[in-house]
């Protein structure tokens, strides 16, 4: 396998429990969303390199979930802590995410 070096700037993505280049991140075949269409949607907000008001975004991104009755894998605080962890390895400083 050939080794690339990709620009940590271009995007880092969270997939099946490892930080990935936004380029090589892929949707599993067998994923709920992506099989069955089911999916809720929030963007978080970066502002001088920090998150504003994460806890705000999380909380509506996890009522959306229950609503859906759908689960995730990970408690509030880990998901908090794997966007954050997106951020400080792409070196965002203004961004959706």
């Amino acid at each position: 396998m050939t080794q690339t070096t990709h620009d940590p700037a271009a995007g880092i993505a969270f997939v099946v429990g490892r930080y990935v280049p936004l380029a090589l991140a892929s949707v599993p075949l067998v994923d709920r969303g992506f099989v069955r269409s089911d999916a809720t949607y929030d963007v978080a907000h970066v502002y001088d390199g920090k998150f504003f008001r994460l806890d705000d975004d999380s909380e509506r991104f996890h009522a959306s979930m229950r609503g859906l009755r759908m689960s995730l894998p990970y408690s509030p605080r880990e998901i908090a802590q794997i966007l954050i962890e997106c951020v400080r390895r792409s070196r965002l400083r203004d961004a959706y995410v």
